[in-house]
Protein backbone atom coordinates (compact mmCIF):
# COMPACT_ATOMS: atom_id res chain seq x y z
CA UNK A 1 0.00 0.00 0.00
CA UNK A 2 1.30 3.37 -0.93
CA UNK A 3 1.64 6.18 1.51
CA UNK A 4 -0.71 8.55 -0.19
CA UNK A 5 -3.21 5.76 0.57
CA UNK A 6 -2.76 5.64 4.40
CA UNK A 7 -5.49 8.17 5.37
CA UNK A 8 -7.90 8.03 8.34
CA UNK A 9 -11.17 8.99 6.18
CA UNK A 10 -14.31 10.11 7.67
CA UNK A 11 -16.36 6.62 7.54
CA UNK A 12 -13.62 4.99 10.15
CA UNK A 13 -14.13 8.71 12.20
CA UNK A 14 -17.51 8.14 12.43
CA UNK A 15 -17.07 4.18 13.23
CA UNK A 16 -14.88 4.67 16.18
CA UNK A 17 -16.89 7.13 17.36
CA UNK A 18 -20.01 4.77 17.75
CA UNK A 19 -18.17 1.67 18.96
CA UNK A 20 -16.83 4.35 22.16
CA UNK A 21 -20.61 6.01 22.24
CA UNK A 22 -21.76 2.38 22.49
CA UNK A 23 -19.64 0.88 25.40
CA UNK A 24 -19.27 4.59 27.03
CA UNK A 25 -22.84 5.44 27.38
CA UNK A 26 -23.74 2.61 30.13
CA UNK A 27 -20.68 3.92 32.16
CA UNK A 28 -21.65 7.14 32.53
CA UNK A 29 -20.77 9.18 34.95
CA UNK A 30 -18.33 6.79 36.49
CA UNK A 31 -15.94 7.08 33.35
CA UNK A 32 -15.40 10.85 33.61
CA UNK A 33 -12.06 10.49 32.26
CA UNK A 34 -12.87 8.69 29.17
CA UNK A 35 -15.76 10.65 27.11
CA UNK A 36 -16.34 10.48 23.50
CA UNK A 37 -16.31 13.27 21.15
CA UNK A 38 -19.59 15.12 21.06
CA UNK A 39 -19.65 14.88 17.16
CA UNK A 40 -18.17 13.56 13.93
CA UNK A 41 -15.56 16.48 14.56
CA UNK A 42 -12.42 16.10 12.55
CA UNK A 43 -9.45 16.15 13.93
CA UNK A 44 -6.12 18.71 12.71
CA UNK A 45 -5.85 18.92 9.12
CA UNK A 46 -2.15 17.53 9.86
CA UNK A 47 -3.23 14.65 11.76
CA UNK A 48 -3.22 12.36 8.30
CA UNK A 49 0.61 13.56 7.92
CA UNK A 50 1.28 12.78 11.62
CA UNK A 51 -0.21 9.37 11.40
CA UNK A 52 1.40 8.63 8.28
CA UNK A 53 4.75 9.28 9.51
CA UNK A 54 3.71 7.33 12.74
CA UNK A 55 2.84 4.37 10.77
CA UNK A 56 6.42 4.41 8.97
CA UNK A 57 8.15 4.83 12.38
CA UNK A 58 5.94 2.54 13.88
CA UNK A 59 6.42 -0.14 10.99
CA UNK A 60 10.34 0.15 10.88
CA UNK A 61 9.99 -1.75 14.79
CA UNK A 62 7.41 -3.55 13.88
CA UNK A 63 7.95 -5.04 9.68
CA UNK A 64 4.46 -7.43 10.14
CA UNK A 65 2.19 -3.92 10.87
CA UNK A 66 -0.09 -3.03 8.40
CA UNK A 67 -1.89 -0.09 7.92
CA UNK A 68 -5.18 -1.99 8.10
CA UNK A 69 -3.49 -2.26 12.04
CA UNK A 70 -2.82 0.83 12.89
CA UNK A 71 -5.75 2.89 11.12
CA UNK A 72 -8.76 1.96 13.43
CA UNK A 73 -6.41 2.93 16.27
CA UNK A 74 -5.40 6.01 15.09
CA UNK A 75 -9.33 6.40 14.22
CA UNK A 76 -10.38 5.41 17.70
CA UNK A 77 -7.44 7.95 19.77
CA UNK A 78 -9.44 10.95 17.74
CA UNK A 79 -12.34 9.68 18.81
CA UNK A 80 -11.99 9.65 22.70
CA UNK A 81 -8.86 12.31 22.58
CA UNK A 82 -9.97 15.68 25.01
CA UNK A 83 -7.58 18.11 24.35
CA UNK A 84 -7.98 19.47 27.58
CA UNK A 85 -6.16 16.07 29.10
CA UNK A 86 -2.66 15.87 28.16
CA UNK A 87 -2.50 12.31 28.78
CA UNK A 88 -4.61 9.06 28.33
CA UNK A 89 -6.26 8.68 31.56
CA UNK A 90 -5.87 5.24 33.26
CA UNK A 91 -9.14 4.80 33.39
CA UNK A 92 -9.99 5.35 29.61
CA UNK A 93 -7.42 2.91 29.06
CA UNK A 94 -8.78 0.12 31.70
CA UNK A 95 -12.06 0.85 29.77
CA UNK A 96 -10.48 0.48 26.31
CA UNK A 97 -8.40 -2.51 27.16
CA UNK A 98 -11.82 -4.25 28.81
CA UNK A 99 -13.56 -3.77 25.20
CA UNK A 100 -10.70 -3.67 23.19
CA UNK A 101 -12.18 -6.74 20.96
CA UNK A 102 -14.99 -4.66 20.23
CA UNK A 103 -12.92 -1.00 19.71
CA UNK A 104 -10.10 -2.32 17.38
CA UNK A 105 -12.14 -2.86 14.34
CA UNK A 106 -10.28 -5.43 12.59
CA UNK A 107 -6.77 -4.60 14.05
CA UNK A 108 -4.73 -7.37 14.09
CA UNK A 109 -2.24 -5.81 17.11
CA UNK A 110 -2.32 -7.11 20.62
CA UNK A 111 -3.28 -4.75 23.53
CA UNK A 112 -0.05 -3.94 24.75
CA UNK A 113 0.86 -2.68 21.14
CA UNK A 114 -2.32 -1.20 21.04
CA UNK A 115 -2.18 0.88 24.01
CA UNK A 116 1.64 2.43 23.06
CA UNK A 117 0.25 3.10 19.73
CA UNK A 118 -3.40 5.00 21.18
CA UNK A 119 -0.90 6.88 24.38
CA UNK A 120 1.75 7.93 21.68
CA UNK A 121 -1.66 9.17 19.41
CA UNK A 122 -2.81 10.69 22.43
CA UNK A 123 0.56 12.80 23.42
CA UNK A 124 0.63 13.84 19.80
CA UNK A 125 -2.64 15.07 19.16
CA UNK A 126 -2.71 17.06 22.56
CA UNK A 127 0.48 19.02 20.83
CA UNK A 128 -0.70 19.46 17.41
CA UNK A 129 -4.06 20.76 18.99
CA UNK A 130 -0.89 23.39 20.84
CA UNK A 131 -2.14 22.03 24.44
CA UNK A 132 0.69 20.43 25.62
Amino acid sequence: MHPERWTIDHHALREATERVRAIAEPVGKADQGCRAIAGPTDPPAYFDDYCRRHFIAWRAHRPATEWDDVAPLYALTAAIHNRDVPHAPALCMRLIEAQYEYLKSGSRLQWMQAKLLIEEVWDALTVLQGKA
